[in-house]
């Protein structure tokens, strides 16, 4: 079995493209922010659900100035150092903190040009629509982002080698993905790439992976969601 994506009528993007989605979910954020404002601060994450919308600004923001700016972590604790850099945003207007989101992201274009920037695009595209379905109906549009965000989720977690006994076979209309080497197969059905990739993206509860259409053990799913808890509860975005 291989750790790559196979797509039907698409090709996955290149470093290029990748950069390209990753720039433009930051000006749809950004977006968002202008028309909000600080009623972001207002709005509960479900996805993250420690999080406001502006901390979830002030997080993309962060991570956009890390990767800017190269710096290694104070004592090397990331989660440390996720919630330190959302506490020095949190007394900043939400204009102040999409301004600098803004003002970093020619530089991290500058940094990332000609490098593989897929990781960049599964965080950022992954909590605009945490945002987005936090923010509920016209916001909401499945389509931003979704193929470049599931190309690069897919490598990005084949990577991770997470499924350790078996194999996984996962199918949407326009995706499939392989993950493990060898063992008794497990296979997923999905109603569309929406919810194989929210699924990769660890925002499906356990009693939503146990009601997709399934042969075989659940483990390698369970498996290959496991970098984060699962949601505690069922998402609906």
């Amino acid at each position: 079995m291989s750790d790559e994506m196979s797509t039907t009528g698409a090709v996955p993007p290149d470093d290029t493209a990748m950069l390209a989605a990753y720039v433009a979910s930051a000006e749809r954020i950004v977006g968002l922010a202008g028309t909000l404002g600080d009623r972001l601060k207002e709005v509960r994450v479900a996805a993250c659900p420690a999080w406001s919308g502006h901390d979830l600004l002030a997080h993309v923001t962060s991570v956009c100035r890390r990767v800017a700016s190269p710096r290694p972590i104070d004592g090397g604790d990331h989660q440390q150092w996720i919630d330190r850099e959302i506490a020095q945003r949190v007394r900043h207007s939400t204009a102040e903190v999409a301004e600098e989101f803004a003002d970093l992201v020619p530089e991290l274009e500058a940094v990332m040009s000609g490098r593989p920037a897929g990781a960049l695009v599964v965080d950022l595209v992954t909590h605009e629509h945490d945002l987005r379905a936090a923010l509920g109906g016209t916001f909401v549009d499945h389509s931003l982002g979704l193929h470049q965000a599931l190309s690069a989720t897919v490598a990005w977690v084949g990577g991770l080698k997470l499924v350790q006994s078996g194999c996984l076979t996962l199918s949407a209309p326009s995706a499939r993905a392989e993950f493990g080497d060898a063992g008794a197969p497990t296979r997923v059905t999905f109603p569309d790439d929406w919810e194989m990739w929210r699924t990769l993206a660890v925002r499906r509860s356990r009693e939503q992976l146990e009601g997709y259409p399934r042969s075989g053990d659940l483990q390698p799913l369970l498996d290959v969601t496991s970098r984060y808890p699962l949601p505690e509860q069922p998402l609906s975005d």
